[in-house]
């Protein structure tokens, strides 16, 4: 399994969204821990923003995100946010995943695996 683990909780804390490429990737799993603050939305897009004949875009440039559905690892409930602690799996299925929202925010750590099976 080619795997990565990324600690973003001091982008998530600073600016409240984390823009990931996850293209090399087939799964993300975010482990939450501590207080969850403001809503943590879990978004998805293949937009890049490149601009022709200037940028091929990247995850910082990415735009129109829409939600996308993953699993609660203890209940098994699909989720589209996350407002607690806890484990939660995405099967990547856009180029970039977008993590947070207004005023998202942990006290705790987030971390992603992101893992593709061989």
């Amino acid at each position: 399994m080619l795997s990565q683990i990324l600690d973003i909780t001091a982008d998530l804390n600073a600016n409240h969204l984390v823009n990931i490429d996850c293209s090399q990737w087939q799964n993300c799993t975010i482990h939450l821990s501590g207080s969850i603050t403001g809503t943590m939305n879990v978004l998805g897009t293949n937009d890049a923003g490149a601009v022709q004949s200037v940028s091929d875009g990247n995850a910082t440039s990415a735009a129109n995100f829409t939600a996308i559905q993953g699993t609660n690892l203890a209940s098994g409930a699909t989720v589209t946010a996350v407002g607690a602690a806890g484990n939660f799996k995405f099967v990547v299925s856009t180029k970039f995943i977008q993590i947070g929202g207004s005023n998202a925010a942990t006290s705790g750590k987030c971390i992603l695996f992101l893992n593709t099976p061989t």
